[in-house]
């Protein structure tokens, strides 16, 4: 499927999509980032650190070769640091996120990821704590495909304007 999609630039006029995709999937995807938040306040406060990043880092999207005006998927990254990767759930197992992740350049030895979901855990190395019901908690290195990749979200959260 890969091979079915042009990867470009985003433009402008892609930032909508971007901006209300990447709330609603980051959202409900479940991260441990905003469990705790009501939606109203993850919404109002995470829409202007996104805006923020759409400033600064580079946006890659992919697009159908088939209806160039639609949307699949995108990535946004800067130097070593992937913020968001988006593929929309009808495209998803096909290789559009791996093929988003190898336009960037970023070397996969070493990089870091600020949004962690779901669905990219697969890619980075993380620690998993697990409560044993008893007071204590065991903790365990969970590899990930590219196991020298980080988690860290205070990346995305100290960017500058």
């Amino acid at each position: 499927m890969s091979e079915l999609v042009h990867i470009t630039e985003a433009q402008p006029a892609h930032h909508n999509f971007i901006k209300s995709t990447w709330l609603k999937s980051f959202f409900l995807g479940k991260a441990s980032f905003c469990e705790n938040l009501t939606p109203g306040t993850f919404y109002y406060e995470h829409a202007s650190l996104v805006e923020r990043c759409l400033k600064r880092a580079k946006v890659l999207i992919a697009e159908s070769k088939d209806s160039p005006d639609v949307a699949i998927g995108y990535v946004c990254y800067e130097p070593e640091v992937i913020h968001y990767i988006y593929v929309r759930h009808q495209f998803k197992r096909f290789g559009i996120g791996r093929a988003l992740l190898a336009a960037t350049g970023i070397n996969t030895e070493k990089f870091s990821i600020t949004h962690r979901t779901r669905d990219c855990a697969w890619a980075v190395s993380f620690i998993k704590r697990q409560n044993m019901g008893d007071g204590t908690f065991k903790r365990e290195l969970i590899l990930g495909k590219y196991p020298k990749g980080v988690y860290n979200p205070y990346l995305f959260l100290r960017m500058e304007d």
